[in-house]
């Protein structure tokens, strides 16, 4: 059985490094725009921080109130949120 989301995010933020939360939904222009700068990012940090990609579409109660969020958490308090997309 798979693992849920809140099981994982739960998991990660435990953890002592700093964990990364995108929100995204599939069909969203700005979330397609940021796939690739969150590829390139996980590739860059490599193991020293968790990131975690939450599909808005399957997981509605644990959305934000805005959409295409990106949450950096660190000691399991949200400390910085970018809501929409950013240039890189």
């Amino acid at each position: 059985m798979a693992e849920s989301i809140e099981n994982k995010l739960t998991q990660m933020l435990g953890e002592a490094k700093p964990t990364l939360v995108e929100f995204f939904n599939p069909t969203c222009p700005r979330c397609q725009a940021m796939a690739p700068v969150m590829d390139q990012l996980r590739e860059r940090i490599g193991s020293k921080a968790n990131i975690l990609q939450i599909d808005e579409s399957a997981n509605p109660d644990l959305v934000p109130s805005t959409t295409c969020t990106v949450t950096l958490c660190t000691s399991c308090s949200s400390t910085a949120r970018k809501p929409g997309a950013m240039a890189a």
